[in-house]
């Protein structure tokens, strides 16, 4: 990754992603890869706690598969994301699979384009799966959320982890041989974590452009939230299990079990004051 001075606009944002999105939903896959399946989607759903008939909007959707998930246990889903690239494939995969989910183009950093998604009344719940790094600005969507929530509704999202995988970490392998015992350890060392600017860098190898990346620290990652009138009630910090076999490539996240690539957070709002 390398640091950019100007922070792009969303028509540039925009681009970049129609770009990529092909590309992306091809070498992700329809139910999504290892990292979705085994990382984020089950922590996502074990601090949802769906409940068949709940309302529940997706920020982000990309190829919209876990938004296919929340539906096939029984949520009434809208579906949302930047890229109109993106909206379409994920409206053909539903479609194939049966599965009735509204799909909307959005800007989640235009908190307009989100108050337009609650016409049919408060949410349940709200989801953004692994792309808050992506998005350039929170506030709109902190206060929108806030907005458009029931008032048990909950908003849980996940993002690289900003003490491990939102930094610009340098993978480590130090092979050594003991005692005729040859053993590979692994390692990530950092090198930073209070004020990184946006950067561009490649999510998957081979992608056609380098998209934006917005690292935040914790504070700057919860802030927007707390001060829209959110407090956290659930954190997750999923990890490869040790032990599932040989990753293809040596620096795998499958080779760090003992430290987390995600995070995952569930928020819920305050009490909303009359008057």
């Amino acid at each position: 990754m390398f640091a950019v001075s100007v922070t792009p606009d969303p028509p540039e944002l925009q681009r970049v992603w129609d770009a990529n999105a092909a590309f992306w939903d091809e070498c992700i896959g329809p139910e999504g890869n290892a990292f979705h399946r085994v990382l984020v989607a089950p922590a996502q759903m074990r601090l949802l706690r769906l409940q068949p008939g709940e309302r529940v909007l997706e920020l982000a959707c990309g190829n919209g598969q876990f938004s296919r998930e929340m539906a096939r246990v029984g949520a009434i889903v809208t579906a949302s994301d930047f890229s109109p690239v993106f909206v379409e494939r994920a409206r053909k995969y539903a479609k194939d699979a049966g599965l009735n989910i509204e799909h909307r183009i959005a800007d989640a950093t235009d908190e307009s384009h989100l108050l337009a998604m609650g016409e049919g009344g408060p949410f349940d719940a709200a989801v953004c799966t692994m792309a808050i790094h992506d998005i350039a600005e929170l506030k709109p969507m902190a206060s929108a959320l806030f907005s458009l929530m029931s008032a048990s509704g909950r908003f849980v999202f996940s993002v690289m982890h900003p003490a491990f995988n939102a930094t610009n970490p340098v993978f480590v392998a130090e092979t050594f041989d003991e005692d005729g015992d040859v053993t590979t350890s692994y390692a990530l060392k950092i090198s930073g974590y209070h004020d990184r600017s946006p950067e561009r860098g490649t999510g998957i190898l081979g992608q056609p452009e380098a998209h934006w990346y917005f690292p935040r620290t914790l504070v700057n990652l919860l802030g927007p939230f707390f001060k829209a009138g959110w407090v956290v009630d659930g954190l997750e910090e999923p990890a490869f299990p040790a032990g599932m076999g040989a990753p293809e490539r040596p620096f795998s996240w499958r080779n760090y079990p003992a430290i987390p690539p995600v995070l995952a957070v569930r928020m819920r709002p305050l009490p909303k004051l009359n008057g």
